[in-house]
């Protein structure tokens, strides 16, 4: 069997969405109660140790990216930051004019965005990891605005933001072991 070198950015992606999924899920269990909360832990946990262990497998064969990594770029960098103090300024925001429970809808919303520019700039596989994640955003404030309460909100938007993760991260490793062959 002649094993392919994979792509050493694309596995520390998976490693990323893995964590994120899992962190998701921790948020969407906030939004649960008793043996729900915990199994959507446990399971969110387990698969975001999955995906990320699936992938640091891969890494010591995996090819350096070198100055072509999409985390060596300045498109990345602000992005990221751009990111972060969107989240930051929109959490206070909502905390202020007492609207929390959207706080989860707010992230999920500027998170998605975050892939959405990634797919403009790196690779348009991030298009369809965005739009799953501002779909949750959606989903969540729908649930709210249609009168759920604030853990119905945490838990659809949580649950769908986690699955979206989870989904790209294990793709990218499935796509990076039947490369190797």
């Amino acid at each position: 069997m002649g094993e392919t070198t994979v792509s050493r950015g694309p596995l520390i992606g998976a490693v990323i969405a893995g964590v994120a999924g899992a962190a998701w899920a921790q948020w969407a269990a906030g939004g649960a109660t008793g043996r729900a909360s915990v199994a959507i832990r446990v399971l969110g946990i387990m698969a975001g140790v999955v995906v990320v262990l699936g992938a640091a497998r891969l890494l010591p064969a995996s090819e350096a990216d070198g100055d072509r990594s999409m985390f060596r770029t300045w498109h990345y960098r602000l992005t990221v930051v751009t990111e972060v103090v969107a989240i930051a300024a929109g959490a206070a925001v909502l905390g202020t004019v007492a609207h929390g429970q959207y706080v989860i809808v707010w992230v999920a919303l500027v998170v998605g965005a975050h892939f959405l520019v990634f797919g403009r700039f790196f690779r348009p596989v991030f298009h369809q990891l965005g739009a799953a994640v501002v779909v949750a955003a959606a989903s969540g404030a729908a649930v709210g605005i249609a009168g759920a309460g604030p853990g119905a909100v945490e838990l659809v938007t949580g649950l769908i933001s986690a699955a979206s993760m989870l989904v790209a991260g294990g793709a990218v490793v499935r796509a990076a072991v039947s490369d190797r062959g």
